[in-house]
């Protein structure tokens, strides 16, 4: 048995530390439930930030289903614009060219289609004439009144009649014509 004797005075002794609890000491389990705690808040905080990134995946992939067929438009009309663009930085003369057409065309005639396919180069055009004489004569005088002008000759290598058909319309004969309008080659002028 051990007996301790402290004859310092009270004043000059040392203050007894107090005892901490078992969970509070300093030992060789407590570093490793320190990063026991710390993983498993660090897995808590990750695991909300994985849940919060995959409902503003399913957010944005829901708005994009929804805003496709919308962006699809867009491009549409981008292409639109950027064609008409591209007409008038051009210089397109197709408003001068229907002009023409339609100036050549006799006073009993009018159209009935217009088709421009510029990627065989072709421009085709229905109309009909009506007169006593049945409307003879009247697809050559139109022909050559085409043929006549330079700037339909610059744009167009050749312009033909590919069907005249004659029918009656009641009492009233007419004359049903399609031409056909072959385009230049880009880059090749006559």
């Amino acid at each position: 048995m051990k007996v301790k004797l402290n004859l310092l005075p009270e004043e000059f002794r040392t203050v007894r530390s107090a005892k901490l609890p078992v969970w509070l000491t300093f030992n060789f389990f407590s570093i490793p439930i320190l990063f026991l705690v710390l993983n498993l808040v660090v897995d808590l905080v990750l695991g909300i930030m994985v849940v919060w990134k995959d409902a503003d995946i399913k957010m944005i992939t829901s708005k994009e289903k929804t805003l496709y067929p919308q962006r699809e438009e867009q491009r549409r009309l981008e292409n639109m614009y950027r064609e008409y663009n591209s007409l008038v930085a051009k210089g397109s003369r197709w408003g001068e060219v229907m002009n023409i057409i339609s100036d050549c065309l006799p006073q009993t005639g009018w159209f009935t289609k217009f088709y421009l396919d510029t990627k065989v180069g072709e421009l085709i055009i229905k109309g009909s004439f009506y007169s006593k004489e049945g409307g003879k004569g009247l697809t050559g005088k139109f022909i050559s009144c085409l043929k006549g002008e330079d700037l339909l000759n610059k744009l167009f290598k050749s312009i033909v009649s590919k069907q005249i058909i004659q029918r009656k319309i009641g009492k009233t004969e007419v004359q049903d014509f399609y031409l056909l309008f072959k385009m230049k080659e880009k880059g090749k002028k006559r």
